[in-house]
């Protein structure tokens, strides 16, 4: 499993939408960093479009509810956490 998580009305529903954003990513996940870099090749953006932000698969959430970051990307058993919350 795989989700992009942002908030109602944020204006993120694609990845496309992500263009100037923050994105936090679980640290130490290599399989995250790897397939958000290629979706987010596939909507078009370049690396540098979108500022990542890392931290521990825990800290995701909290980042997002108190606006560090403006969307979660998860990959695994994370993913379904963060839907959970």
């Amino acid at each position: 499993h795989a989700v992009l998580v942002a908030p109602a009305g944020s204006g993120i529903a694609v990845f496309a939408d992500l263009k100037g954003k923050t994105v936090a990513l679980a640290r130490n996940n290599g399989a995250n960093r790897r397939l958000f870099r290629l979706l987010a090749a596939q909507a078009g953006l370049q690396e540098a479009d979108v500022v990542i932000d890392t931290g521990r698969h825990q800290e995701l959430r909290g980042a997002l509810d108190h606006g560090r970051v403006q969307a979660v990307f998860a990959v695994g058993p994370a993913s379904g956490r963060l839907l959970a919350d």
